[in-house]
């Protein structure tokens, strides 16, 4: 039986280089957040990271983010030019972006590579908001020392992919797949080729999910993994 791949609009990360929006007084220069807000929540699979601490404009907004413990509630902090910082245990910036973050959405910050040479990804997510019998997925790649990555509708891999060429650091479109069915990711390492398969269980009927992979093939410690979020 084939399956039909139904792409959807793709949501890319946004970021902006601007200054924020300050209102001045006889004392002091002050902030002044939009009055709309948006969610966001921290995928933490970057290596030697360890736990992380997410600043907005330089206040705190999440604390304790664990290497690859999920699933991640989402955190309201204000819309608008955000400067994203991440910090260590020791208070020391490992990474950091500014981002113009639409209001009432929702958006997962995918943290990978190592410690020294942290990566993200910034992805909205869609509304899980679909007809039954159907769920929407995307795939993330943080899985390193590894090649390209798919996805195969079935507890195998065959027939044609519904995901296909994502490497590392990169990401795929929203595409569509039946309810009911387990999905096949395939890793096409530098040692041959690793399967996982997800089983259906991971999915919920006429939702959105993100399969994030992670780790590292050259790794017995932290071997390459993969989770499911909605």
């Amino acid at each position: 039986m084939k399956y039909r791949a139904h792409y959807i609009i793709p949501v890319f990360l946004s970021i902006f280089l601007m200054c924020c929006t300050c209102a001045t007084d006889n004392n002091t220069t002050k902030e002044i957040d939009p009055t709309l807000q948006t969610s966001i929540r921290v995928i933490n699979v970057s290596h030697g990271a360890g736990v992380l601490h997410l600043l907005q404009n330089d206040r705190s907004a999440i604390k304790q983010i664990e290497y690859a413990v999920l699933p991640m509630n989402y955190t309201n902090i204000p819309s608008g030019v955000r400067n994203l910082r991440l910090l260590n245990s020791s208070d020391k910036a490992v990474y950091g972006i500014n981002a113009n973050l639409l209001p009432n959405s929702n958006y997962s910050f995918f943290l990978m590579d190592t410690v020294i040479r942290m990566s993200g990804i910034l992805l909205q997510d869609i509304p899980s908001l679909f007809p039954k019998g159907e769920i929407i997925v995307r795939l993330v790649h943080g899985g390193m020392n590894t090649g390209n990555a798919e996805l195969y509708v079935g507890s195998s891999a065959s027939g044609s992919p519904i995901v296909s060429g994502v490497g590392f650091r990169s990401f795929s479109s929203y595409v569509q797949a039946p309810f009911g069915s387990s999905l096949t990711l395939r890793i096409n390492g530098t040692k041959g080729i690793i399967d996982f398969t997800v089983p259906a269980s991971s999915f919920a009927d006429g939702a959105a999910h993100t399969i994030i992979l992670y780790g590292d093939e050259n790794s017995t410690a932290e071997p390459l993994a993969y989770k499911v979020i909605q």
